[in-house]
């Protein structure tokens, strides 16, 4: 289980990290509900591609794209989220607040029956290579301000200003069990250049600030 945003009519966006550790022989997807197990519309995948460029020791380039059979379209409560396409300046100055969905662990073994929201504050480059040492610059890592991320999280979204910033990696060292102490936790930046031309290069048709169906 997994996390994922629809960014056009036919596509999911989620996190190759995801994929990377398992063999996929069926995916579903519930839409236009807020509940895990319940409501909305499911759809089953007709394919889905990492990003050709994405490393499983680094984590760069942490996007895959799904894609379904049918259409999104006239589903009701689901739309395309808007895509980050370029890269916030970060500093203690300048802080950007953000938050994370998905229905992972609420406590170990337990995934949640709803969807979660925990907050969340981009660091700079610097401070997440100081977390986790050397890291290309298409991974994003945030700050949990109240709550966190958690097991079966990754996928979700990192959402900035109304707009789709991160995917969160699928992470050996995702530390969410003690949820009293801040975490910082890994991100596929949907801002960094890498990831913008592979988006554009596969979605060309569609128009990825999720305000139309196609581009004209």
């Amino acid at each position: 289980y997994f996390g994922g945003v629809v960014i056009t009519p036919i596509h999911v966006l989620s996190a190759a990290s995801s994929f990377y550790t398992m063999v996929v022989t069926s995916i579903t997807v519930r839409v236009g509900s807020s509940f895990r197990t319940k409501g909305g519309q499911v759809f089953n995948y007709k394919s889905y591609e990492v990003h050709d460029q994405y490393n499983s020791t680094t984590l760069a380039n942490d996007i895959a794209i799904v894609t379904i059979n049918g259409s999104f379209h006239g589903v009701p409560n689901v739309a395309p989220v808007q895509l980050q396409d370029h890269e916030y300046f970060v500093s203690p100055a300048n802080p950007v607040n953000c938050f994370v969905l998905g229905w992972g662990d609420v406590k170990p073994g337990q995934l949640a029956d709803r969807l979660q929201r925990s907050e969340y504050i981009l660091l700079n480059h610097q401070q997440c290579e100081a977390k986790w040492g050397p890291r290309p610059t298409s991974v994003q890592c945030a700050q949990s301000v109240r709550g966190n991320a958690c097991h079966f999280d990754d996928g979700g979204p990192l959402m900035c200003n109304n707009r789709m910033y991160g995917v969160l990696s699928y992470f050996y060292q995702l530390d969410c069990e003690n949820t009293t102490t801040t975490k910082i936790h890994i991100f596929g930046k949907i801002a960094a250049p890498s990831i913008q031309a592979y988006l554009h290069r596969k979605l060309h048709h569609f128009d990825l600030d999720g305000r139309h169906g196609k581009r004209h």
